[in-house]
């Protein structure tokens, strides 16, 4: 929009900000709801793709609404027409957008049609050029909401992780990423300052609360990590995303306590099929199982089938991401369930 002042040559208006400052091509109500959704997802809460559709609803020429839309549908399975969401975006981007916006679609683009190693590299060029843009970070660490960039060996996400750092400011969001990178190193002491020093900026954090558990898991402090887990979890964590995961790291836990009326407790009141679903279901769900019987605390009927029978068909013959397949495989592993293994097949190159 344009303003004028007196006689003077017209002026542009000032842009709305997204979470990482950069201006966004959109009006005030959408570009609030917009940061909210990216706020909800950078903190690991519900509510994202409710916020991200108002964001459209209030502006269909909102470019970066669709684009995020359609980044969630096809990387954390949110119910979104991801199709759809995507041709919005490269329509609005073409008639309304800056450099910035163009770069972040085309990343979203990539990694929706094009293969995975076309999609990292995009990701990586726009944080080449936009190392402060903080969704585009949670896209490439493999954490609780992300897959990730895929390398073997997980250096290419710490080296993004380190590299941003300055344009992030030690804020709380790169700090709790940090913090599991840090873990995921063995660097187990440091992991757990920095994962507290985020919860102490941002108590819903919930990468940093993801990244303290496995902290405390691989330290042995089991009794410690469990009541943590359950105090965030009803307070801080009460509008979280990914509960399921949360409760599966309380169950190991309590299976290293060797507590298993508490694992029951667990499974039957946070896990069990009914309370998870999809993905998650075999994520945490089937692996709690698979690991309550190799601990063998699993005593009496085994129903793994259930777990079998609430996760999608395509999820167990052509999973999206090699996490999902590996867990796929534990499950119909855990049933016995030769034909379903034979069935399986892994994600696209």
């Amino acid at each position: 929009a344009l303003a004028t002042d007196g006689g003077r040559a017209p002026r542009r208006a000032r842009r709305p900000m997204d979470t990482s400052g950069f201006p966004l091509s959109t009006h005030a109500a959408a570009a609030t709801a917009y940061r909210l959704g990216v706020d909800r997802l950078l903190k690991v809460r519900a509510g994202a793709p409710q916020a991200l559709r108002r964001s459209v609803a209030l502006d269909p020429g909102f470019a970066l609404g669709h684009a995020a839309l359609a980044l969630i549908g096809h990387e954390c399975g949110a119910d979104v027409d991801v199709s759809r969401a995507l041709a919005d975006a490269r329509r609005a981007v073409r008639e309304r957008a800056d450099d910035y916006e163009r770069s972040f679609v085309d990343v979203v683009s990539r990694r929706v049609l094009r293969s995975p190693a076309d999609g990292d590299a995009a990701l990586l060029r726009h944080l080449e050029e936009y190392p402060g843009d903080a969704l585009a970070l949670a896209v490439a660490v493999p954490t609780i909401a992300f897959s990730g960039l895929r390398d073997l060996d997980g250096t290419t996400a710490l080296r993004v992780v380190e590299r941003t750092a300055q344009a992030h400011g030690g804020g709380w969001f790169h700090t709790s990423l940090l913090a599991f990178m840090r873990q995921e190193q063995g660097r187990y002491d440091e992991a757990g300052t920095l994962a507290e020093r985020a919860l102490a900026a941002e108590p819903a954090s919930g990468h940093a609360m993801h990244a303290l558990a496995h902290v405390h898991y691989e330290r042995g402090d089991h009794e410690a990590g469990r009541e943590r887990l359950e105090r965030w979890l009803a307070h801080q964590g009460r509008g979280g995303t990914h509960r399921a995961h949360f409760s599966w790291h309380a169950a190991l836990h309590e299976l290293a306590l060797e507590d298993t009326a508490a694992v029951r407790r667990r499974w039957a009141e946070q896990l069990s099929p009914g309370k998870v679903h999809g993905v998650r279901a075999l994520v945490d769900s089937g692996s709690l199982l698979w690991r309550a019987r190799l601990a063998g605390a699993w005593q009496g009927p085994f129903p793994i089938g259930d777990v079998l029978d609430s996760a999608p068909a395509a999820v167990l013959e052509r999973p999206a991401t090699a996490f999902v397949a590996l867990h796929a495989a534990i499950a119909l592993t855990a049933a016995g369930d030769l034909a379903g293994l034979r069935r399986l097949r892994g994600p696209a190159p």
